[in-house]
C-alpha cells in the first residue's frame, strides 16, 4: 500500500489523519468525492494501485453510486465514522472496512495491513 486518499472537506480531519498516518504512506486529500479523479483508463487505475480510499462519512447521504468507479477496480474503501452505530450502514453501502474516530496510528496501521492481506 502506497497512498491513502482522504475524502474530507474538514481541515481538522485532514490534520487528524496526517497525524496517525503510518510511516511510508503518502496522503492525497480531496474536499469532496467529486473532486477526486475517478479511475477511467488502465493508466488511471494503475495510479490507484496500492492505495486505499478513506472517506469521512460524518455527514449523511448516499454514497454507493459515487463509490462505484473505485469499487469496480478493486480499490479498498474505508469509512471514517464517528460512532459504532454507523458501522452496519457503511458495510451495506459497500465499504470494505471502517475506522472509528479518533483513531490511533496503530489501529490505522492494523486496518491497512488487513486490507492489504485480503485485497
Amino acid at each position: 500500500m502506497r497512498t491513502v486518499v482522504l475524502i474530507s472537506g474538514d481541515p481538522e480531519t485532514q490534520e487528524e489523519i496526517k497525524s496517525v498516518l503510518p510511516a511510508g504512506l503518502g496522503l492525497e486529500a480531496y474536499a469532496t468525492l467529486e473532486a477526486c479523479p475517478r479511475p477511467r483508463t488502465p493508466q488511471e487505475e494503475e495510479k490507484y494501485a496500492g492505495s486505499v480510499i478513506l472517506i469521512d462519512v460524518s455527514g449523511d447521504g448516499p454514497l454507493s453510486a459515487r463509490l462505484e468507479p473505485f469499487r469496480l477496480v478493486g480499490i479498498p474503501l474505508v469509512a471514517l465514522i464517528q460512532t459504532p452505530a454507523r458501522r452496519d450502514s457503511v458495510f451495506r453501502a459497500g465499504f470494505d472496512d471502517y475506522l472509528l474516530r479518533p483513531c490511533s496510528s496503530s489501529e490505522f496501521k492494523s486496518r491497512l495491513e488487513r486490507l492489504a492481506q485480503t485485497g
